[in-house]
């Protein structure tokens, strides 16, 4: 099976600099590579030494995006909200996307609102959302129109 996985694109994988989403995908590729069901590639952000950390991967290819390093200097500084850097990032992984019908299943990591733009390049059936925070509640305006793309929804209890 060809699993891509898009991570939040607001730490870079492997979880060099922490954060839980990206720990728990980190936990998913080393456990795939141990016991290799599946063929995983990963959106994620770029960092010099991530990079060279998943050069060990044999059963997971990392795909990196650059931030520019102005907006990379506006959202270190909080200057810039983390939805105008995430709609910029999910912009750059589509763009890189070459034939999303290769992989069996995508998964977006905890960021629903990837899947509004992904759902005009995917199979609603082969999106999945694995949610790691309570982002789908009453409380969010048009929540339903917002969940609709996924095929299926996944959530860490």
């Amino acid at each position: 099976m060809k699993l891509l996985i898009v991570s939040t694109g607001i730490q870079t994988q492997p979880a060099i600099h922490g954060g839980a989403v990206e720990t728990l995908i980190d936990m998913l590729i080393e456990y795939n590579e141990e016991h290799h069901i599946c063929d995983i590639s990963l959106y994620a952000l770029y960092a010099e030494k991530a990079e060279e950390i998943s050069k060990k991967y044999y059963n997971t290819k990392v795909k990196y995006i650059k931030r520019n390093f102005v907006i990379n200097k506006a959202y270190i500084n909080n200057l810039i909200p983390t939805t105008l850097v995430g709609a910029i990032y999910i912009n750059k992984v589509i763009k890189e996307l070459q034939k999303l019908d290769e992989y069996d299943m995508i998964v977006v990591e905890n960021e629903f609102k990837y899947g509004k733009k992904l759902k005009k390049v995917i199979q609603r059936k082969n999106l999945i959302l694995h949610l790691h925070n309570d982002y789908i509640n009453k409380n969010v305006k048009e929540v339903q129109k917002k969940i609709e793309c996924y095929g299926n929804i996944l959530v860490v209890s």
